[in-house]
């Protein structure tokens, strides 16, 4: 029989050295789940019909196509960190979201803040900023991609809380779909019979394996079972642990947690807005963020109309063709990081995203404490295979 301490299985918390799956105690593991039909590839589909495998400025269902004709000269796609040791994200926050969509976006953003060194800041003319805005549908880049970068938040992306915002949000710090990882076939089978003719392209594997820690049903960066299916029948069914729940977008599981502050070497001393250091997540769990009162204030600011002709606040209706020229023109591919998964070079064939460097998970510099909570990064298949 396979292993039992896979993340997000049922029995990962009574297994030593793994993350616990980061469900909230007071909260089952199906109430973390959304319908098949309010998850962001449904979403996409519903909401940008017109767009085709061959012809979508998409691929994975919700990561902007790099362009390789820009792959030129850029050497990180991590978001630079300051000398307090935080990592600042500028954004941008359009004010045609209402009240309650600008809530769910923020309340999105303090759970980052609560639990890692990333800091999402207002924008104040930086070069590299995020607009986020109510384009069709739910997508965003992998990684800071220079200048201004879309990340579109539907009001259906927002609907049933903050974890597709949280989603999108990986994305832009730099990391790819869990079950697009190499090492995807030792955990999931992927069932390609059920797959929509010509949408197979959104579960290609990616040929390297960096991810930074162990392979998580649990994360928030893995889609749900139906995924893309063509009738209702499952496309992505999990190994070892059947019953698993994939797909959860409650909040970031104790796994996303770790990939983030190792990627940006996070410390836990390094300051929030108050000055106090992020908050550990406490047995692998992730509560809902308690609300802040700059966060508050910030929210309040961005509800102004953005005077900047590049801000996200502008009328955002547009036809295919008009809405494709508008994020090419915005949108730069990721740049190199081998961490986040990121491209050296053009890919081979312009219509597949690039994918994770290969690499073991970075070990811990001598001699430094380990993160509080963080993950072991071990594979219970590591010198095995499978056929």
């Amino acid at each position: 029989s396979g292993p039992g301490w896979i993340l997000g299985a049922t029995s990962a918390s009574r297994c030593p050295g793994v993350c616990d799956p980061g469900v909230p105690e007071d909260l089952t593991p199906e109430g973390t789940q959304v319908s098949w039909d309010e998850d962001i590839p449904a979403i996409n589909q519903g909401l940008i019909p017109e767009e085709t495998p061959d012809s979508s400025f998409l691929v994975e269902g919700d990561i902007i196509r790099p362009s390789p004709f820009r792959l030129l000269s850029v050497t990180s796609n991590k978001w630079p960190k300051g000398a307090s040791g935080a990592v600042e994200v500028p954004f941008l926050l359009s004010s045609k979201y209402d009240e309650p969509s600008r809530r769910v976006i923020m309340e999105a953003l303090a759970e980052f803040e609560r639990v890692t060194c990333i800091r999402f800041v207002a924008y104040k003319g930086q070069r590299d900023f995020i607009s986020v805005i109510p384009m069709t549908g739910c997508f965003s880049g992998v990684g800071r991609s220079g200048g201004m970068q879309v990340v579109s938040l539907a009001p259906a992306c927002l609907r049933r809380g903050r974890g597709i915002v949280l989603h999108e949000l990986m994305h832009v710090l730099g990391f790819w779909h869990e079950h697009s990882r190499a090492d995807r076939d030792h955990y999931i089978r992927v069932n390609w019979n059920e797959i929509l003719p010509g949408f197979e392209i959104n579960f290609i594997k990616s040929r390297n394996s960096n991810m930074l820690a162990p392979y998580d049903y649990s994360s928030v960066l893995h889609y749900g079972r139906l995924a893309f299916s063509r009738r209702g029948q499952p496309t992505i069914i999990p190994l070892w642990a059947p019953s698993v729940h994939i797909g959860q977008r409650w909040n970031l599981s104790a796994s996303d947690i770790t990939r983030v502050r190792r990627l940006y070497d996070c410390s836990p001393s390094a300051p929030d807005s108050q000055g106090r250091g992020f908050q550990d997540h406490t047995n692998g769990r992730s509560r809902t963020p308690d609300s802040r009162p700059r966060l508050q204030r910030l929210l309040e600011a961005l509800s102004v109309e953005p005077r900047n002709p590049r801000a996200g606040g502008q009328p955002v209706a547009a036809g295919p063709v008009e809405r494709k020229l508008r994020v090419e023109a915005v949108v730069r591919p990721a740049q190199t990081a081998a961490a986040a998964g990121t491209p050296d070079t053009a890919p081979e064939q312009p219509q597949l995203a690039p994918f994770p460097e290969a690499g073991d998970p970075p070990a811990p510099a001598p001699g430094s404490p380990a993160l509080p909570g963080d993950c072991v990064p071990r594979s219970p298949f590591r010198g095995m295979s499978r056929d």
